[in-house]
């Protein structure tokens, strides 16, 4: 890296974090019969969602936040199912 260069996170990165959230949210219903597997994978759609929080515009950081409540409410489920 040269110096005195920056990486940033870009509003663009951030886009595409949340996006990745959403079509994994639509995966993950397929994966649900597995207790284990729907726990994990929707902590990692939570954790991606957290990004959202951070995007400039509003429709997007309510959609977040709506989004990281039922993915860590299915990653639960998911845990509670195991015993």
């Amino acid at each position: 890296m040269a110096r005195g260069s920056r990486v940033t996170i870009t509003s663009k990165h951030l886009l595409l974090c949340f996006w990745i959230a959403v079509v994994m949210t639509f995966i993950g219903s397929a994966i649900t019969f597995d207790p284990n597997a729907q726990c994990g994978w929707f902590l990692l759609v939570a954790s991606l969602a957290t990004a959202g929080l951070c995007i400039p515009g509003k429709a997007y950081r309510i959609a977040a936040a709506v989004m990281l409540v039922l993915a860590l409410s299915a990653a639960y489920e998911g845990l509670s199912a195991c015993g």
